[in-house]
């Protein structure tokens, strides 16, 4: 049995477009158990959705092709680099969250920005990502997995909402 590599160092590196797959399937999954009224659950996927969207339209407005490679080593050093920049208010732009969704809303937006030459309507989208990463991460962490705890059909529509907004944007997040 030690010839067999655990499963995780078997899994194929990411792409973007294996990151958008994901995303839609955690979505589709979220709305399946937003169904059955199985609310908890459906909030951390339509979390996920979200993080793995803001994702891959950041690893698309960095250059990165759609089967390009995105192994573990380049997200931490990718995550790193977002650590190491700061907010106007002087905050860093990702904080030390393991899954840190409104971190990489505002990496898209530095990395976006950094060309100079963003219309006014894709300024306004890319606030918006952020905007609709905060609304999320008001009700959902990774930390769910762990919980029990009662979502409310408001709180989940906030979520639900937010999500679906960055599934029908996320395309034009890398967009000039």
């Amino acid at each position: 049995m030690r010839d067999v590599a655990p499963f995780a160092e078997r899994l194929s590196p990411d792409t973007v477009t294996r990151l958008e797959r994901a995303a839609h399937h955690r979505f589709a999954s979220a709305e399946v158990l937003r169904i059955q009224e199985r609310r908890l659950t459906a909030l951390y996927f339509y979390g996920y959705s979200a993080e793995i969207w803001l994702c891959a339209a950041y690893y698309r407005s960095a250059a990165f092709g759609p089967h390009q490679s995105i192994d573990r080593d380049t997200r931490q050093r990718r995550m790193a680099q977002a650590r190491q920049l700061r907010l106007a208010s002087g905050a860093t732009m990702m904080n030390s969250d393991p899954h840190p969704l409104v971190g990489w809303a505002r990496f898209l937006e530095w990395q976006r920005s950094a060309s100079g030459a963003l219309g006014a309507a894709a300024t306004q989208r890319l606030k918006e990502a952020t905007n609709k990463a905060i609304e999320i991460y008001n009700y959902w962490r990774p930390e769910l997995r762990y919980k029990v705890v009662e979502i409310t059909d408001a709180q989940l529509s906030v979520v639900r909402g937010a999500a679906t907004w960055l599934k029908d944007n996320h395309s034009k997040l890398s967009e000039a």
